[in-house]
């Protein structure tokens, strides 16, 4: 069970920074228009139902 909890530490650790990285060079325009895009989706989705 450590082991399981290390390693996922770790990877998480890793994720988080390289996340980190990109989001500095890229900003966060391309996540915005994603859940703007998505939103509009569900809502419709929802008026449609």
């Amino acid at each position: 069970m450590l082991t399981g909890i290390a390693v996922s530490f770790v990877s998480a650790y890793i994720c988080i920074h390289f996340f980190l990285k990109l989001i500095s060079r890229m900003g966060m325009t391309p996540f915005v228009i994603y859940r703007l895009i998505l939103g509009f989706g569900l809502f419709a989705f929802l008026l449609m139902s």
